[in-house]
């Protein structure tokens, strides 16, 4: 966990986002930037709140450093259940998948 934090902080401090391909060729690339400008819009209703979010705002490095080691497990994890599942099929074996 700690390599991969020091992987996730390396890539987030050059000013791009962490992300990977999985075994199954599935590429993934964590969201995590600093938030925009708001505003509030009230209606008759209820009141809104317009968050600003686009690629061009700056990286949210800890967020990104924090998020990546359970993101990329659960990927793995994925992965692993995809292929068990298929390989339970190709047995004709039922899965509680």
């Amino acid at each position: 966990m700690a390599w991969l934090n020091i992987c996730a902080k390396t890539v987030a401090l050059s000013g791009k986002p962490v992300s990977w391909t999985t075994p199954l060729g599935l590429p993934v690339v964590q969201p995590y930037r600093k938030k925009g400008g708001k505003r509030t819009v009230m209606t008759v209703l209820q009141t809104v709140i317009l968050a600003e979010s686009h690629d061009d705002l700056p990286l949210a490095a800890h967020k990104q450093k924090a998020a990546f080691p359970p993101n990329y497990v659960h990927s793995l994890d994925a992965t692993h259940m995809f292929l068990t599942s298929l390989a339970c099929q190709e047995q004709v074996i039922r899965t509680p998948f």
